[in-house]
């Protein structure tokens, strides 16, 4: 007679783990992250928030390697006179130890097109390297509102220093008003293990995928980078959001005057913000999200106005926030969907809560919170708890044996920390 065993593996490994949680083939940072503890330190995605040192997926050579400003246009020449087909995946590499300077003379180089499917890389983290520089020295004539590199499709940026030309504050509007990467109407932006820093406007400027949301598999990727010095007053975005969607992950943000915005009066414009850790030199609130709630007086065109919304989805989870002056989110307005709010560390107290995790409603008549969740945070300078995850198994088949026949299973795992787990259950 034959017998059939289900490998009903949870029940099985109970005998020897009270706790396991069992996960098919999916990654930790795939998986259900509500139960990682709080704050960035839980990072489970493999490698150190901010990149650099430790970072896995290191460039190290390409099909153009340059170390000069000439050799550089030239090779974005070459990749643009190219079909798409022959330029996909294409890497022009910076030497690490060359300083491009695309500024400077009357104008600066303003609005550089990166043709789609390429890859602007060097090597950061690799030894000792902090990754071959490309920098916008002041020009003559300062940019007002400007772009220094406009994108296509497709394009990844990995391991790159990219240097704006002014890391002060200033005053309210001041040029020079420029930001570094900037990728309007195109999707499938990846900007990787890079140091951003410098730009007035904002780091990154993602805008109009016309995406239909978090969901989608082209949204914009930014992770693993260390912006900073990106605090225009009445500007300086690390990352901007406008009619788009971004996963923004395992960055480190300093000097910055919002770390994330969203622009108001788009119902697509989402974000999912995680892993992040914000340093406390931030002079505003550290995730932003425009909205209805926005005034003239505030520096806006118009409003209030509660038909505009505060975006559309917006997650902010598993972040640390070291600043116990400025607010930690601030929503200025209802977003259409929901804005969820969830497992940060905040180094404001827990009485504070709805002071740093702030949906801003006044101008409106309203009261928070509205399609606003926060919930389950860690407040104050305290670390949180440890979190013991569970192991993360593969799936088994079922088992077929015949009777009177034992059988053995044998698992391997990893435990949070990466050693090896095995697991094994006889005389089944």
């Amino acid at each position: 007679m034959k017998k059939t065993i289900v490998a009903y593996l949870g029940v099985i490994l109970l005998l020897f783990v009270v706790s396991a949680t069992l996960v098919g083939q999916t990654s930790t940072a795939q998986a259900d992250t509500s139960t990682l503890g709080y704050g960035a330190e839980v990072n489970p995605t493999g490698n150190p928030i901010g990149g650099g040192a430790g970072y896995s997926n290191i460039i190290t050579s390409g099909d153009y390697t340059v170390t000069s400003r000439t050799e550089f246009l030239a090779a974005l020449s070459t990749l643009s006179g190219m079909s798409e087909s022959a330029r996909t995946g294409k890497i022009i590499y910076i030497e690490e130890s060359a300083n491009i300077d695309m500024g400077g003379g009357t104008y600066g180089t303003l609005s550089l097109s990166v043709p789609s499917g390429i890859t602007i890389a060097s090597n950061r983290g690799w030894g000792s390297s902090s990754g071959g520089r490309i920098y916008w020295s002041m020009p003559a004539t300062l940019p007002h509102y400007k772009h220094f590199l406009a994108v296509g499709n497709n394009v990844t940026f990995n391991g790159i220093r990219l240097e704006g030309p002014d890391g002060e504050i200033g005053t309210s509007g001041s040029d020079p008003l420029i930001d570094g990467i900037y990728c309007s109407g195109k999707t499938g932006l990846v900007v990787e293990n890079c140091e951003i820093y410098n730009w007035p406007y904002a780091g990154i400027a993602y805008y109009s995928d016309k995406l239909p949301g978090l969901g989608s598999s082209s949204k914009a990727q930014i992770h693993h980078n260390y912006i900073h010095h990106c605090r225009r007053s009445g500007l300086g975005y690390g990352v901007q959001v406008a009619a788009a969607s971004a996963l923004i992950e395992a960055n480190i943000f300093d000097y910055c005057r919002h770390a994330i915005a969203g622009e108001r009066d788009y119902p697509a414009s989402n974000y999912e913000a995680r892993f992040n850790i914000v340093e406390p030199n931030i002079t505003n609130s550290m995730f932003d999200m425009h909205g209805g709630n926005d005034t003239p007086s505030w520096g806006f065109d118009d409003g209030p106005d509660a038909r505009v919304p505060a975006g559309g989805t917006i997650l902010i989870h598993h972040n640390t926030f070291k600043s116990s002056s400025q607010i930690s989110v601030g929503i200025r307005g209802v977003p259409a969907d929901v804005c969820r709010v969830y497992n940060n560390w905040t180094y404001w107290p827990s009485s504070a809560s709805t002071t740093t995790f702030k949906q801003r409603l006044e101008n409106l008549g309203l009261t928070p919170y509205i399609n606003m969740e926060v919930y389950d945070n860690w407040y104050g300078t305290t670390s949180p708890p440890l979190t013991n995850h569970s192991p993360v198994l593969g799936a088994i088949s079922d088992k077929t044996i015949n009777g009177g026949e034992s059988l053995t299973f044998t698992v391997a795992a990893t435990d949070p920390d990466g050693d090896a787990l095995t697991y094994s259950a006889s005389n089944l």
